[in-house]
């Protein structure tokens, strides 16, 4: 765990130089009254990513941008719903989930930084070809392979070092290499819970479901768990409480 302080001082310099009209006091009030904070978010290593777009097909919002190459994703923080499929798709463990609490103290605002275990899936390949009649050996497979599995000299992928990621096929500007794989299905570190008793039927749930796994039976909430991600966004909108998250992970 890191722990980062930063001065009221600070704090109060860095509002003030962003938002027109505010004052002084007024900031040091709103902090005073500002309860912990804590926030769950992705972060991608540049240097790790291989840009093979699986973090961005598996995404259920939207969230990251295309990567390519020579670009990693971005996230757009206010579209993840924090679901970590991201990151447990992440073939090379580019992607990490962090979780974050920010407190108020009397002189700072201290900042715990966590990484959070994710269960990772595993990649089945199923094929690896390089047409041999495409190819025009320019090596970016060579290059951008985390692996060294692709070998032009040889004209041929090796299946036993192949991860499945596709960096190949997706680097590959001429379509010459097929790479075939599936992903085994997502295990969580979470569940997503629902008191139907303490339910209003308010359908918020409904509305802020990324996969639309929650719908109404009646007047109440149902959750249908084989689309769930686990994200927690109905726990986090529902205004009764009658949805909770459950950290599971040491029992999985």
């Amino acid at each position: 765990m890191k722990t980062l302080e930063i001065s009221i001082d600070k704090v109060v310099e860095m509002v003030l130089d962003r938002v027109e009209d505010a004052d002084e006091d007024t900031v040091l009030e709103v902090l005073s009254e500002t309860p912990a904070v804590r926030r769950e978010f992705v972060t991608i290593d540049p240097e790790r990513c291989v840009g093979c777009k699986t973090c961005y097909e598996e995404c259920p919002v939207d969230a990251l941008t295309e990567p390519d190459s020579t670009n990693p994703p971005e996230v757009d923080h206010d579209a993840c719903v924090r679901c970590r499929l991201c990151a447990k798709s992440c073939p090379v463990d580019a992607i990490k989930v962090v979780s974050g609490e920010a407190r108020v103290t009397k002189d700072s605002i201290e900042v715990k930084l966590e990484e959070v275990d994710v269960i990772r899936r595993k990649f089945v390949l199923r094929k690896a070809i390089l047409r041999k009649d495409r190819c025009i050996a320019c090596r970016l497979c060579e290059q951008i392979c985390p692996v060294e599995a692709p070998n032009i000299d040889k004209l041929r992928i090796d299946e036993d070092k192949c991860i499945g990621c596709k960096a190949c096929e997706h680097a590959c500007p001429v379509d010459a290499i097929v790479i075939e794989r599936t992903l085994t299905p997502p295990e969580f570190e979470r569940e997503i819970e629902l008191d139907q008793d303490m339910c209003i039927g308010c359908e918020v749930c409904v509305e802020v479901c990324p996969v639309d796994a929650v719908e109404m039976e009646g007047d109440v909430a149902n959750i249908s768990y084989d689309r769930c991600i686990r994200c927690g966004e109905c726990a986090r909108n529902c205004p009764t409480g009658a949805i909770k998250i459950k950290e599971v992970r040491e029992e999985v």
